[in-house]
């Protein structure tokens, strides 16, 4: 059970390293996008299958081989790194781009708004400053300024709509970074630097945490074969003890 458990925490791991790795990869070679696509999992899938062979064979491995395939995997445990971090700030900066752009979109509505109802007020007061007496001069005031009054009534509204979106959306996007929001101001840094501290402490267990998951694999099929063997040989000096070859002469004599 545990070899399996480790099999399979090794492979999910792994799988999940190599898969934001190749995107983070594939996002800043975008030109090469399959390419590096192809690349990247070959050279993932390399580097589980040689920390498995320098693990078992590490005695048998000469010291040049084995050297260049330890700064080999080293280097592609960098490279993965790399790659998640890429990943990861990639789609941080995609919703940071996206906040803002909603809060800057907001203060412009919210500006012109108020702009409009301003405007709007400015006309009714002109229209009621005109006095009572002066009735065709307030209706030639207000067919003139019928048009202006129409348009803003229909603005006004659709301008509101938008508010309250945008508003509703910024609600949304402050509920998910809430938690880091919350970290933030207890430890006192910046939301920044706070998720630069999340994406390294995530690069340093991602891909090393693999390699380890492996190993493990490796050294409990080992002792599994080991104690199979060691199983195998007493089963046959059991079998070829002096007592049960005596045993077993004198069965066929009695036949």
């Amino acid at each position: 059970m545990m070899l399996f458990l480790l099999f399979v925490s090794a492979l999910s791991i792994a799988g999940s390293a190599a898969f934001f790795s190749i995107l983070g990869l594939a996002k800043l070679f975008s030109g090469s996008y399959w390419s590096i696509i192809i690349m990247g999992t070959a050279l993932e899938f390399s580097k589980l299958v040689l920390s498995s062979y320098l693990y078992q064979y590490w005695d048998k491995t000469r010291l040049i081989l084995k050297s260049y395939l330890l700064i080999a995997i080293f280097s592609l445990v960098s490279i993965t790194s790399m790659g998640v971090a890429g990943y990861l700030m990639s789609s941080y900066q995609v919703t940071t781009v996206q906040t803002q752009q909603n809060s800057v979109e907001l203060s412009i509505l919210q500006d012109r708004l108020e702009e409009y109802k301003k405007e709007k007020e400015s006309l009714e007061r002109q229209i009621s400053d005109v006095g009572g007496n002066y009735v065709t001069a307030k209706q030639r005031l207000i067919q003139t300024f019928k048009p202006k009054l129409d348009k803003l009534n229909e603005d006004i509204p659709v301008i509101e709509t938008k508010i309250l979106d945008l508003q509703t959306k910024k609600i949304e996007d402050n509920v998910k970074i809430g938690p880091i929001i919350a970290i933030t101001e207890f430890i006192g840094i910046s939301t920044e630097k706070s998720i630069l501290v999340l994406i390294v402490l995530l690069v340093l267990v991602f891909d090393p945490l693999a390699i380890a998951a492996t190993i493990c694999f490796n050294n409990v099929l080992l002792d599994r074969k080991k104690n199979h063997n060691t199983d195998f040989k007493n089963t046959n000096k059991l079998y070829n003890s002096p007592k049960n070859k005596a045993v077993e002469r004198l069965l066929q004599e009695n036949n």
